[in-house]
């Protein structure tokens, strides 16, 4: 996992979790995300990755990983995975605002009343 940049793509999706509950929460101090933050330990999720990891990958397809992620292209995809996940994150949020809007209006239109 380290060596495909995992464990980077990991502390970028728990910052901006935690970049959300922020913004989700703006009455709780900051001092209270800064000290809940020492408590999440990445390895705790890393140990529930490896299961998977061994369910779906064996020992012969984890060294040719190895070696990938050690090449020039391996390296570049390690780099710019965080970045790849953090604009499709964003993209996948956008489209499915769009597809929300897209269900009311289908739905007003065809006389569905969205009060409950």
């Amino acid at each position: 996992m380290e060596a495909s940049g995992y464990s980077k793509v990991l502390n970028q999706t728990l910052s901006s979790m935690f970049d959300l509950y922020e913004r989700s929460y703006p009455a709780v101090a900051s001092e209270f995300w800064t000290e809940f933050k020492k408590d999440i330990k990445l390895d705790d999720l890393e140990k529930l990755m490896v299961p998977i990891y061994d369910k779906y990958f064996n020992e012969t397809d984890l060294d040719a990983l190895i070696v990938f992620y050690s090449s020039p292209a391996g390296i570049k995809v390690r780099d710019v995975q965080p970045l790849i996940v953090k604009d499709a994150t964003a993209a996948g949020a956008d489209w499915g605002r769009t597809v929300g809007e897209k269900v009311i209006q289908r739905l007003k239109e065809k006389g569905y009343t969205l009060e409950q």
